[in-house]
């Protein structure tokens, strides 16, 4: 739908997992929808905190699973946000502009496997 192929998306997705369990989805699932949902947006646009957290819990929203032993599953989701969104601070692809966020680039998505594999990081 997106023309883009899993296999090729950019290799910080693959990071840490997900500190907290909050759905079905594996945690590449939930970054890669998150991030087509940026890649959508204007280069231009600013976000707040709260709209890109939005975007981060809706892409897990369908597949939420309910814990009786978690009492704060939003508080969860939100710790994962965090952990990706540093993610995407530290490698360039967001920057904070006043209190807000902008996208400063694309990421990278790869054509095919074979591809991603040449760039393999160190």
């Amino acid at each position: 739908m997106h023309h883009l192929n899993l296999a090729g998306c950019p290799w910080f997705v693959h990071g840490e997992d997900f500190d907290f369990p909050t759905g079905i989805m594996i945690p590449i699932e939930v970054k890669v929808r998150f991030l087509i949902k940026l890649m959508e947006a204007k280069r231009s646009q600013l976000f707040s905190y709260r709209m890109l957290f939005s975007w981060f819990e809706n892409s897990n929203s369908e597949y939420k699973l309910q814990f009786p032993n978690i009492s704060r599953p939003k508080f969860d989701v939100e710790m994962n946000f965090q952990h990706f969104l540093d993610d995407l601070l530290s490698n360039g692809i967001m920057q904070i502009e006043h209190e807000h966020y902008q996208i400063k680039k694309l990421p990278y998505w790869y054509n095919d496997l074979n591809q991603k594999l040449h760039f393999l990081p160190a």
